[in-house]
């Protein structure tokens, strides 16, 4: 982890090379994150049917994939849903 002084100098120097830090929004996004996490894991474990359709290389903001995402959520929910009905019981 960079220090502070670390990363001033980087931006006032025009000539160094740029360090990369998570900006406030980030952090922030990234502690809720943490929290939702718990909460979905508990939830998981009390749940009777939980799905969780592949879409991990969509990025959390990326709303112009609204409509893509929306189709695999529709598709994987469709799939899933037909094999929990005809599972063996």
């Amino acid at each position: 982890m960079p220090s502070s002084w670390e990363v001033f100098w980087s931006r006032i120097i025009p000539f160094k090379k740029p360090v990369k830090v998570p900006s406030i929004p980030e952090i922030l996004l990234n502690a809720t994150l943490v929290n939702s996490t718990q909460k979905a894991k508990q939830i998981k474990m009390e749940a009777d049917f939980y799905i969780r359709p592949p879409v991990e290389s969509f990025k959390l903001l990326e709303f112009t994939a609204l409509e893509k995402l929306v189709e695999i959520g529709y598709q994987y929910a469709k799939s899933e849903i037909e094999k929990w009905k005809n599972r063996p019981k």
